[in-house]
């Protein structure tokens, strides 16, 4: 496939990608609010010297989506020990499990309630750009295709005869906790911001859609119209189902087996 904006200078690609924030702004999404795509983008394109985190309230759309409520119910069965978490490459027991083994590891005397954390990727699927909702789409176009989902949760395990395992969350939330860039080797397909047009210049306006290529991205980082930003979202109490009581996995075995 060809790269149409790849002989473009820097001035006119800063102003075709400028203009696609535009044309997202426009395309409708729960809510009624201005996608979350082009607010990012528009971040992205406007570096400042200092440069703190973004910070937004996550959409409706974003928090009940299946993708986020599946990657929390993971979060809770790895807090009770019951799916392993990918930790520094490597996927282990984490959670309760090896508090509950090793108490004097965690200064736990095995009765106070434990504070957990967990952050994981959320895949997107590249189909959405193709064949998602409005707010899919807006999700692909805003967080890319995969971001950091982080949860903390309060954790209160209560042994019993029947089930010594038995833990229940005095507290669960969720929030967003992630990077605004591009892969420079990867590309998507985008609403053309010149479709319709008559300007001179214009980048192939007999296309509705065009296949953009992240190199173009790099090429606005390296002259510095463009700036590669922290996002973070506020963090929101998930619905209770997602992190009801549970019993946690004890095997002390498990826990402790060579990686």
């Amino acid at each position: 496939m060809t790269d149409y904006l790849q002989s473009l200078s820097i001035v006119d690609l800063h102003a075709w990608y400028l203009g696609l924030a535009d044309v997202i702004s426009r395309r409708p999404v729960s809510g009624g609010a201005e996608p979350l795509a082009s607010r990012l983008l528009r971040r992205y394109l406007t570096p400042a010297p200092s440069n703190p985190a973004y910070t937004f309230v996550a959409p409706n759309y974003v928090r009940s989506h299946a993708i986020v409520q599946a990657a929390i119910a993971h979060h809770r069965a790895v807090y009770l020990s019951r799916s392993e978490a990918r930790i520094g490459g490597t996927l282990r027991i984490a959670g309760i499990q090896p508090r509950w083994c090793r108490p004097e590891d965690y200064a736990w005397d095995r009765r106070a309630a434990l504070t957990l954390h967990l952050e994981s990727l959320v895949e997107v699927p590249l189909r959405w750009q193709l064949t998602g909702t409005d707010d899919e789409k807006d999700i692909l176009y805003g967080l890319g295709m995969g971001f950091q989902l982080r949860t903390d949760a309060v954790a209160l395990l209560r042994p019993s005869s029947t089930d010594p395992g038995a833990t229940s969350f005095t507290s669960f939330t969720a929030r967003i906790v992630d990077t605004y860039d591009f892969n420079p080797d990867e590309h998507i397909t985008c609403p053309n911001p010149d479709f319709g047009s008559s300007r001179a210049n214009a980048v192939r306006p007999s296309d509705e859609t065009l296949v953009v290529y992240h190199s173009n991205a790099a090429r606005l980082e390296r002259a510095g119209r463009a700036q590669v930003y922290a996002v973070r979202s506020d963090a929101w109490v998930p619905p209770g189902t997602l992190w009801s009581p549970g019993s946690a996995d004890l095997t002390c075995e498990r826990a402790w087996r060579p990686w």
